[in-house]
């Protein structure tokens, strides 16, 4: 888990991936929170983490990354699968109204 905002130890995305490649393939998972594009000079609708990940805090973040370290289908698709449950009961019925059917 790392944040663009970092500023203890700051690292670059392409640093990071090239790190988790060394791993396991599907046995491995980064978890990077970015900032969005600017909506104005300095200003962005969503900012990436900071040294003390506050992301882990929200949406049962930190415990769906261990239970993805454990998930025998691989981190990546544990975590995919398990945002469609942090997602509201209304948001669910209207994505299906609109025609989006997620296996």
């Amino acid at each position: 888990a790392h944040g663009a905002n970092d500023d203890v130890w700051p690292t670059s995305r392409r640093k990071l991936e090239r790190l988790v490649a060394t791993g396991t393939p599907n046995r491995c998972f980064l978890y990077y929170t970015a900032n969005s594009g600017e909506v104005a000079p300095g200003r962005f609708s969503r900012v990436g983490d900071g040294h003390n990940m506050e992301s882990l805090l929200l949406n049962d973040c930190l415990p769906r990354l261990i239970d993805a370290a454990l998930a025998p289908e691989g981190p990546e698709v544990h975590m995919v699968r398990t945002w469609r449950h942090q997602r509201s009961h209304e948001r669910l019925e209207a994505e299906q109204w609109l025609g989006l059917h997620p296996k």
